[in-house]
């Protein structure tokens, strides 16, 4: 073989070979994208939230005992304990720290929360975070409170309760100074920092 038709040969490879590969590359299904959480909804979910602070909220302290303010649901309340793990990823956010003895905490936070029905075939899911100073382990003056409501078709209070601590992590020991019309998207990826 000649040397012009080794020279046309190593081309001919060459340009094969690069065929072959940019063919791979072009059939090659895409990466996947990481699958969404099961847990999250196809749509929307919106509600009103309204936060109210006294002036030196932010000086009372971040470090927290969290209670039950739900009638007849003890701190031990298995429901409780999970809807107050939400509630503290959320919390976390603002920089705020739970603690476990009401003796090392500056501020008890109650959690309320509940479901009730709404007109035809809607439900009202409400949550309600209120926080006290703490003096001694004694509650003292209110220090701030934020609320939320959703009115809707989903009656899951597990799930939407992190909708609403989503859209709740923002104003939590702040004023909103008006009712505020929230929405929180369906794969928002806060959610996962609730879940965790």
């Amino acid at each position: 073989m000649s040397e012009r038709n080794r020279a046309l040969a190593a081309a001919f490879f060459a340009v094969l070979i690069t065929a072959t590969y940019l063919l791979a590359c072009a059939t090659a299904p895409p990466p996947a994208s990481p699958k969404a959480d099961p847990r999250m909804l196809d749509y929307n979910v919106f509600m009103t939230v309204n936060s109210f602070a006294a002036p030196d909220a932010d000086s009372k302290g971040k470090v927290y005992y969290l209670a039950s303010a739900v009638h007849n649901v003890e701190d031990t309340d298995v429901e409780f304990l999970e809807y107050a793990r939400l509630l503290e990823n959320g919390l976390s956010l603002k920089g705020y720290v739970r603690v476990y003895d009401k003796k090392d905490a500056e501020t008890l936070i109650n959690l309320g929360y509940g479901i009730t029905a709404g007109e035809s075939t809607k439900v009202r899911i409400l949550m309600i975070v209120t926080a006290y100073g703490l003096k001694n382990g004694e509650a003292q003056s209110q220090i701030w409170k934020t609320s939320a409501v959703h009115d809707g078709n989903y009656s899951d209070l597990r799930r939407m309760l992190s909708y609403l601590v989503v859209g709740c992590t923002d104003y939590f020991g702040t004023s909103t100074g008006e009712k505020k019309f929230i929405g929180v998207e369906g794969q928002d990826p806060r959610l996962l920092d609730i879940w965790k």
